[in-house]
């Protein structure tokens, strides 16, 4: 049984500029929606819009900016999601991050009980994993791994 953070929305913007950043958004939306019954906004800044993340990604709020631009402006994203946002927690999401359910959990009971206004889920370690280990999660979905 997911549960439930209804009153939460992560946000995400997002440039695809490979396919391994298309995998990884795929993982990290995977990541969230296998525990949390949740909101996921998904902002695409490209060129053009190819209709391909709507395709892959099922049960998340999916929008598309025409930008041309070879910089991704990520803060000017987060900035208009988090302007349209209605939820009482706003989750600030990248494409490349995948964390344990429990991470997540304890960050938003941190703002649900007000301990806190901002909290992250961090428990010390940031890892840059190597494509072994990426390709390993892409296949297992083990994150304890």
């Amino acid at each position: 049984m997911k549960t439930n953070l209804k009153d939460t929305t992560f946000i995400i913007p997002v440039r695809v500029d490979s396919i391994i950043r298309l995998e990884n958004l795929l993982m990290t939306v995977d990541c969230i929606q296998k525990d949390f019954d949740t909101n996921i906004i998904v902002l695409e800044a490209a060129p053009y819009n190819n209709g391909i993340i709507p395709i892959l990604l099922k049960n998340i709020t999916y929008w598309f900016v025409k930008d041309s631009d070879p910089v991704l402006y990520r803060t000017k994203y987060l900035n208009c999601m988090a302007k349209e946002t209605t939820t009482d927690i706003l989750s600030l999401w990248d494409t490349d991050i995948v964390l344990d359910a429990e991470q997540i959990w304890d960050s938003v009971q941190q703002l649900r009980d007000g301990h806190c206004e901002v909290a992250y889920p961090y428990n010390g370690d940031f890892l840059d994993t190597s494509d072994i280990l990426r390709n390993h999660y892409w296949v297992n979905r083990d994150i304890d791994f």
